[in-house]
């Protein structure tokens, strides 16, 4: 297997989450001969980063390339601050030569990787059903069970697009990784870049409402832009009100410790134990409250002889 722009497993090289990020999600795309991926950290207001993309080329039928897909979905990125930070969701284009093998995949991971099967449905096809933003209708396979994500991409390039015009940072702006000196990083080099804008739109008019529609440039891969919107529509997958919602992270402080267990509530019977008056052969004395001994609920009806 051939691996491009693969993230590395130690802990410096997973440190590339921002600041400012609120959620992460991961946005996959299926090919013949391997898989595209990118890293979409989310902050307030949808202002964006993309510290990470690549490629994984290999054989299909092989597990080795399913493997290096599931060891980035299933990686902890950090933060310089040493928050860990997992994917609130990811999304996988189940479309292509592969698509019962990407369904078991997502079948064996949908919840341990939280990953959706999802499949762009844009142009004449959109024009009916169910809307939700990006979302459109979902369809379950019948042979997996597996249920799959309709995409509008007209809808989610469109937002893409007035994303990556605004020239400010800020709300709404997508930022990409560049090194001290302008080397590449995160695998953004010109043609990972390019692939962002290799697709134009136009306007036309559809039962008397004016649509638009978006269009492949000849000659040009647009790659990373499909892992962009699936990005995105594993934003909108997650339900995260990315404005309102708590840090989707674990601090640093408690990186590496096991969740507190909580205290279980105490059934009902025997509430405490009370020392056995003159004790000194450590005897106690089990109080009982029984459900007759119950204090009575202040609502409700309750009856009462009439005085007069």
């Amino acid at each position: 297997m051939n691996e491009e722009n693969v993230s590395a497993e130690g802990a410096s090289e997973r440190t590339i989450v921002p600041k400012g990020t609120v959620a992460i999600t991961i946005g996959a795309d299926s090919q013949s001969d391997g898989f595209y991926y990118l890293l979409a950290c989310w902050g307030r207001k949808m202002e964006c980063w993309l510290p990470l993309t690549g490629r994984f080329v290999g054989d299909m039928r092989s597990h080795e390339v399913w493997d290096a897909l599931s060891g980035v979905l299933g990686t902890e990125w950090l933060d310089h601050e040493g928050n860990l930070y997992r994917p609130v969701c990811a999304a996988l284009d189940i479309q292509g030569d592969h698509y019962p093998e990407c369904l078991e995949y997502v079948r064996a991971h949908r919840f341990k990787g939280r990953l959706h099967a999802v499949r762009g449905y844009g142009g004449a096809k959109a024009s009916g059903g169910r809307s939700f933003g990006i979302l459109r209708n979902t369809y379950v396979d019948k042979t997996t069970g597996v249920t799959v994500q309709n995409v509008d991409t007209d809808v989610g390039k469109s937002q893409l697009a007035n994303m990556l015009a605004r020239k400010e940072p800020g709300p709404g702006y997508v930022h990409l990784p560049c090194g001290v000196n302008g080397e590449v990083a995160g695998g953004w080099d010109i043609e990972a870049v390019a692939e962002l804008t290799a697709e134009y739109r136009r306007e036309m008019n559809v039962r008397g409402y004016t649509v638009t529609r978006w269009y492949k440039r000849m000659g040009r891969a647009n790659h990373r832009l499909d892992c962009f919107l699936y990005g995105l529509g594993a934003l909108s997958i997650s339900r995260l009100k990315i404005d309102e919602c708590a840090l989707q992270r674990v601090e640093a402080k408690n990186v590496g410790k096991e969740p507190e267990k909580k205290e279980q509530p105490v059934k009902w019977g025997v509430v405490s134990r009370a020392p056995l008056p003159n004790d000194t052969d450590g005897w106690q004395q089990a109080v009982t409250t029984r459900p007759e001994d119950k204090p009575r609920s202040p609502w409700g009806a309750i009856n009462r002889p009439i005085e007069w």
